[in-house]
């Protein structure tokens, strides 16, 4: 055992290196502080339809054909279908997703082990007793007697301090190492990725001004993944140093392309204007609740006499109203406020929000293959 369990530690990369370019790059991004534009009630509901994207790519990586939209139209399916497993499995992503934006726990091996045991509900957080075989790969992952001291110095490695701008190195290197060890029985691809997202979002701060889907990184190209995980599976030093390029490039991508969203101009012309186009054509919304929502756009949030051009009638007004925030097309500001604001995610509008935002490319083409 002591062979194997050997401190783990960052690859040497050279100053001329195409990593130290893009670490460069992702730093500068780092240390900007998006003051974007993008209004609250906006913004983190475009985070939490990102949050969806994440768990849906992770999924879609171990082979769960659901797709966004099938995933979003759930609730028109029926009882029998929306129980399906893959189904399920989004689910508990998206609920450990939700638990890594709130929690402040430090990362260590309780705060992986309860990922894993989201990930995979039903099923106990802990580490495998038996050998394991990952499909498809050639690496043969540690004995099950070494898991425990190898995971020790994996979250060693994590908590290390390192200069700042070797902190998405270190994402890279614990997201290969981890997937290595393959820990536990079950849920490794799964519970590696929401590793990654939770030391991102530690590393950005992105609960309050970032868009995140770092699983686009793995899921665009799931072919090309696992070949980089294999070349990193020698760990000899240029063997990470092309895994840690890999990586960060895709992270690069990502982080460039989500940062239009902090646009308020972008994302009212580009993402809810064809939304709401998009939800009148297929008869989600008819002419007067789009014209409504089209109010939306312009007063992010709104009250009732800002609609009084649809409806000049206070009575029709009001009814008009109550009939949107049942249906699921406004929300109030806080409960039994008399302002509005449109939403998009987690209702009715939902599947018409990831058409615009695949129609941007935000959306890797595998999710929305069936």
């Amino acid at each position: 055992m002591e062979d194997i369990v050997e401190e783990l530690m960052m690859p040497v990369v050279s100053f001329g290196s195409p990593v130290t370019t893009l670490l460069f790059k992702l730093e500068h991004l780092r240390g900007i502080a998006l003051s974007g534009s993008t209004p609250r009630v906006w913004f983190f509901q475009l985070q939490r339809s990102f949050q969806l994207l994440e768990a849906i790519g992770s999924s879609r990586i171990e082979g769960n054909n659901t797709t966004v939209l099938d995933y979003v139209s759930k609730e028109n399916l029926p009882p029998a279908i929306r129980e399906r497993e893959g189904f399920v499995e989004i689910g508990n992503l998206e609920q450990a997703l939700q638990f890594i934006e709130v929690s402040s726990a430090p990362i260590d091996e309780q705060f992986i082990c309860e990922l894993q045991k989201m990930a995979v509900a039903p099923n106990a957080g802990r580490y495998r007793d038996t050998p394991i075989t990952i499909a498809g790969s050639n690496h043969e992952p540690p004995a099950a007697d070494d898991v425990p001291a190898l995971m020790r110095e994996l979250v060693k490695f994590i908590n290390k301090p390192y200069d700042q701008q070797f902190d998405l190195l270190k994402v890279s290197v614990a997201h290969h190492q981890f997937v290595w060890i393959h820990p536990f029985r079950n849920g490794n691809g799964r519970t590696a990725r929401l590793l990654t997202y939770a030391m991102i979002v530690r590393l950005f701060d992105a609960r309050q001004s970032r868009l995140f889907n770092p699983t686009a990184v793995f899921c665009s190209d799931r072919n090309k993944y696992y070949e980089m995980l294999k070349v990193a599976d020698s760990k000899n030093n240029e063997a990470m140093v092309q895994w840690c390029a890999f990586v960060l490039q895709g992270l690069l991508d990502e982080l460039q392309k989500t940062e239009k969203l902090t646009d308020i101009n972008y994302v009212r012309k580009y993402i809810l204007k064809p939304a709401l186009q998009d939800s009148l054509h297929t008869g989600v919304i008819g002419k007067d609740i789009y014209s409504a929502l089209q109010v939306s756009l312009e007063k992010p949030v709104f009250q009732a006499s800002d609609i009084a051009d649809i409806w000049p009638n206070a009575y029709t007004r009001s009814r008009y109203i109550r009939s949107m925030l049942n249906a699921g097309f406004i929300a109030p500001i806080s409960e039994g406020a008399r302002k509005y604001y449109l939403k998009f995610a987690g209702g009715p509008l939902m599947v018409s929000l990831i058409r615009a935002l695949n129609q941007q490319g935000f959306l890797p083409e595998s999710l929305m293959r069936n």
